[in-house]
């Protein structure tokens, strides 16, 4: 059932979106099991630095960050949960500090849960692990009504920079909404830094980020019966110093015509015309303390990398 209502909302994101007046694609239907495994290629590029440093966060600050659970049944729920290897470093510090925990991995794509599990599991041959393949409010609406465990919930590696602010905001708004007083969420931010050295990050030497986004079509193709020819389009990339982001595009490298079967519809591409993919707004403490203040938490405390580069906020319902 999940996964046919799953397939509804792509077919209709897609229709919506390329029926648009600036035509979008929503960045979260980049990850399927395929846009996975690119992500985790991209996290592993010199370029990509976002994962590097939060890393050095989480493995040199998650005892700080895991104490706050000390005398606490914790449920550690991970909200589009990747590869799962920042994760067990605060798995680790959590069980170090013998904290009654069980982990529960929410992800959209159950190869990305079942590789997690892969990667976890042999490392923590005792922990139980719950991982649950849905939308994430879906699932957390559950928990919350069956949990009594107070929840920490993850939400790393700046996805939440993938939204603009309203998406933002109403994202963090529903979040509240299916928590209760005593919960925590730890959020990545990527921080506000010279557009140089964010730039190089999507244009990556080994084009994988222009794979991982011109893969949307690819998926069109392959579920909704779509006839993109992906070699007609092209991935582009910039910073907008005007609203603090990194905006993708995948843009038409002529004039053509693009059916797609499940829309029962012909879409019409002009030459040049671009498809908006994927936001990636940079964030500064103050801005990160006002999201937390509107959406109804409190922050906690920031954990920073030593350059400033990245932040790891810790908030409290």
């Amino acid at each position: 059932m999940i996964e046919n209502n799953l397939k509804h909302e792509f077919l209709e994101a897609v229709v919506s979106g390329l029926n648009a007046e600036t035509r979008s694609l929503p960045t979260r239907f980049i990850y399927d099991d395929t846009g996975s495994r690119l992500f985790e290629k991209i996290m592993a590029l010199p370029e990509y630095y976002l994962s590097r440093t939060e890393y050095q966060i989480l493995k040199s600050q998650g005892k700080n960050i895991s104490s706050i659970a000390i005398n606490r049944q914790i449920n550690l729920v991970e909200l589009g949960a990747g590869n799962g290897i920042k994760t067990a470093l605060l798995l680790e510090h959590f069980i170090k500090q013998d904290i009654d925990i069980i982990y529960t991995p929410i992800d959209i794509s159950q190869a990305a849960l079942d590789s997690l599990i892969k990667h976890i599991q042999p490392g923590f041959p005792d922990l139980k692990i719950n991982p649950m393949c849905s939308d994430y409010f879906q699932a957390m609406e559950i928990l919350k009504q069956e949990e009594s465990r107070t929840r920490f919930v993850l939400f790393l590696g700046s996805n939440i920079g993938n939204m603009n602010m309203d998406n933002a905001h109403l994202f963090f708004n529903t979040l509240h909404n299916r928590l209760i007083p005593g919960d925590f969420v730890l959020v990545g931010f990527d921080m506000i830094k010279d557009y140089k050295m964010l730039n190089r990050a999507y244009y990556d030497s080994q084009g994988v980020t222009a794979a991982f986004n011109l893969n949307l079509l690819t998926r069109i193709n392959k579920e909704l019966g779509g006839h993109f020819n992906v070699d007609l389009f092209r991935f582009y990339s910039y910073f907008n110093p005007l609203i603090s982001a990194i905006e993708s595009f995948i843009v038409s490298l002529e004039e053509q015509d693009v059916a797609i079967d499940a829309a029962d519809t012909i879409f019409h591409f002009n030459k040049w015309e671009a498809i908006h993919t994927e936001y990636s707004f940079k964030y500064s403490l103050k801005s990160i303390e006002l999201l937390a203040e509107d959406c109804g938490f409190s922050v906690s405390r920031h954990f920073h990398d030593e350059n400033g580069w990245f932040t790891d906020s810790l908030w409290k319902v």
